[in-house]
């Protein structure tokens, strides 16, 4: 069945944002100012590094001290684990996505940085923001673009979520290229670029 045209609409202008190398901002109308840049940059790294903590430890069976040694020297990093941790244990969280987002929403509002979307809309963006992940991984392994586009598939699911039109775009982002490029620049374009576009409707992979 096909997409609606607002879903293939949206999907379009974040596949040519990907494409493009812009740098990340922070949603508004108006140029950042210095100090507007540098507490985005802050929020835009401790989201990614919450990304990838709460990714290695729900998807790598709860072990806590591969978690701690990624963060061994930042006193900041291990506090997140710690939460991360008790939030998961609990129950309290059911995507590693839910607990980035809410890493970056209380930065944004701790230092006054616009997100520019509802905390629902930042969870599905990183979510898809591991379509860059998973590509990059597979390339950096060695492996070649149409299988690598296979794996993600398989992977990341549902396709509402993850729109095959996506993992393509974002695959020759990631394999066209000669030099590999940095995973942490991809992902960090794909998810404002996607909360600039402000997708749809689409069901969130990361919900509660």
């Amino acid at each position: 069945m096909a997409r609606p045209l607002s879903i293939r609409l949206w999907s379009l202008s974040l596949l040519l944002a990907v494409a493009q190398p812009a740098h990340a901002q922070p949603s508004g109308a108006q140029p950042p100012t210095g100090n507007l840049r540098k507490a985005f940059r802050l929020c835009d790294a401790r989201t990614f590094v919450a990304m990838s903590l709460a990714r290695a430890y729900m998807t790598g069976g709860r072990q806590k001290e591969p978690v701690l040694e990624m963060v061994k020297n930042d006193p900041w990093g291990r506090e997140t684990a710690e939460t991360l941790f008790r939030l998961t244990d609990a129950g309290k969280l059911q995507h590693h996505a839910e607990f980035a987002a809410d890493v970056l929403v209380q930065c944004a509002v701790a230092n006054t940085v616009p997100v520019g979307a509802p905390k629902n809309q930042v969870r599905l963006c990183l979510a898809r923001s591991d379509v860059g992940f998973y590509l990059h991984a597979d390339r950096t392994a060695g492996l070649v673009q149409q299988e690598a586009i296979s794996r993600t598939a398989a992977r990341l699911k549902p396709r509402e979520v993850y729109p095959t039109a996506l993992i393509n775009a974002v695959a020759n982002a990631v394999y066209r290229p000669e030099k590999i490029p940095d995973v942490r620049a991809l992902s960090s374009r794909m998810l404002w670029s996607c909360i600039q576009a402000r997708p749809p409707g689409a069901a969130s992979a990361a919900s509660r």
